[in-house]
């Protein structure tokens, strides 16, 4: 690393000490103007992601964000057209299951066939601290767009297609903090005419692991548990994968972004899939609102 920026120099600091950076601020334009940095890796609260990406990409630099990109869909066409104007595409959204070993494995095995997928997610999520700034609607943009954006994601890197249209429901009453209430449930149709519906559940218990994928495709079923294991299921046979501990792909990202930096190529997630992702995530917010579906162009068109 060459560079630290937080909001506290003191914080940004401690922080270049620990990870060997050469210098530290907390000033932005520091990092924005050092001709020295190829890349910027934005980790910051999730309302500043969509401003401080477009400085960034008109300072011409590659860019790694944590999802999500944008907290609301004003910021995120504001995105799309900073990245057509400027002509840099550099941009790469931390959408990590995707780099699963696992996942990779199973999208592997799903192509071998050409046939739509239908995925099942269940997200054992549990409840938000009131107190947290995850589930503020401004700070945090909320936990649909905040975290639901990663599932659709995984659902549509198993499908190999981009979403099309997404219906969702809520169970249970929502607040300001908590737009999914007890849990909901969204459905997304692909181009392709695959579905993924995602159960996403506030209510549950927490001895319950967190997250189980099921696919089916092709006469074949693929049941991934909490990125622990993956279970294919063939004619008559079944296998099985293990990972050591729990992989959901972050190192396998960080080597892909990096490598696309150093090498010139493209990202190893294109801009315009993480925009339809996250566009996607303000369907499902949309079709709560309103009932029925909601196209993803809709929410593009602005």
């Amino acid at each position: 690393f060459r560079g630290f920026c937080t909001a506290s120099g003191v914080t940004s600091q401690k922080v270049a000490e620990r990870y060997g950076a050469e210098y530290c601020t907390s000033d932005v334009e520091e990092l924005l103007e050092d001709q020295e940095i190829a890349a910027l890796v934005i980790a910051t609260r999730h309302d500043l992601h969509a401003r401080l990406v477009m400085d960034a990409l008109r300072a011409g630099k590659a860019v790694f964000v944590e999802k999500p990109l944008a907290t609301s869909v004003p910021d995120l066409l504001a995105v799309r057209r900073v990245i057509e104007e400027t002509g840099n595409d550099r941009l790469f959204v931390g959408f990590n299951r995707r780099f699963s070993p696992l996942v990779v494995s199973c999208r592997d095995a799903i192509a071998t066939v050409k046939a739509p997928v239908v995925g099942v997610y269940r997200v054992n999520a549990g409840p938000v601290p009131e107190d947290s700034w995850v589930g503020d609607p401004v700070e945090g943009g909320g936990r649909i767009v905040g975290e639901m954006c990663h599932f659709v994601d995984t659902l549509a890197f198993l499908a190999g297609s981009d979403p099309l249209g997404v219906t969702a429901a809520r169970a249970g009453q929502s607040t300001l903090r908590q737009t999914e209430g007890e849990g909901l449930t969204a459905t997304v149709r692909f181009h392709d005419g695959s579905l993924g519906t995602i159960h996403y559940v506030a209510n549950g218990a927490a001895s319950l692991s967190k997250e189980r994928v099921e696919a089916f495709s092709g006469s074949r079923a693929f049941i991934l548990e909490n990125y622990r294991k993956l279970t294919v299921f063939e004619r008559n046979r079944r296998r099985t994968k293990r990972a050591l501990g729990q992989a959901k792909g972050h190192q396998e990202e960080v080597r892909a972004f990096v490598s696309a930096v150093k090498d010139g190529t493209a990202m190893p997630l294109s801009p315009d899939a993480a925009i339809r992702v996250t566009a996607t995530t303000f369907a499902i917010e949309r079709s709560l609102e309103r009932g029925g579906e909601v196209l993803v162009s809709e929410i593009l068109a602005g």
